[in-house]
């Protein structure tokens, strides 16, 4: 039986750190970009006609929403697809493994990256929103922790 060694988990987590920070312009594009044409289309193109949803304009209801969603499939996105390149193809799991890291280092150390990596498209998006709609709502501080 295999014990969770933190210091394991932690070069885990830095190893897709530093990955990530090489690829962060590419990431971009879908974790962020996207969000941002459905936020034209439904948040101005439709709020153009709807414009109050139970007191709450149309744009931050959508904003809102699409802020929840691009954390979601961010870190969806990091524990699924990304996770089989590097299973499959990029075969880290299998140079991880070669090493002192064992499974259970891996899973915990993948699981909290997907976490912090669906916090930082979080933060980009709300900031970006925040520009958009001007809305300031310091209660979306609060929801750091459930989207960890």
């Amino acid at each position: 039986m295999f014990r969770v060694s933190p210091r394991s988990v932690y070069y885990v987590i830095i190893r897709n750190y530093m990955s990530f920070r090489s690829l962060f312009k590419i990431s971009i594009v879908p974790n962020l970009i996207d969000p941002l044409f459905y936020l034209i289309a439904m948040g101005f193109g439709v709020g153009a006609y709807l414009t109050n949803i139970n007191g709450m304009s149309y744009t931050t209801f959508v904003i809102t929403g699409l802020i929840g969603a691009t954390a979601m499939t961010t870190a969806t996105s990091e524990a699924t697809v990304n996770a089989f390149i590097q299973y499959k193809i990029e075969k880290t799991y299998a140079a991880m493994l070669m090493t002192p890291i064992n499974l259970q280092d891996i899973v915990i150390g993948q699981a909290i990256w997907s976490g912090v990596r669906a916090i930082i498209f979080w933060g980009i998006f709300w900031l970006v929103s925040l520009v958009i709609s001007q809305t300031y709502n310091l209660y979306m501080l609060f929801i750091i922790p459930l989207l960890f």
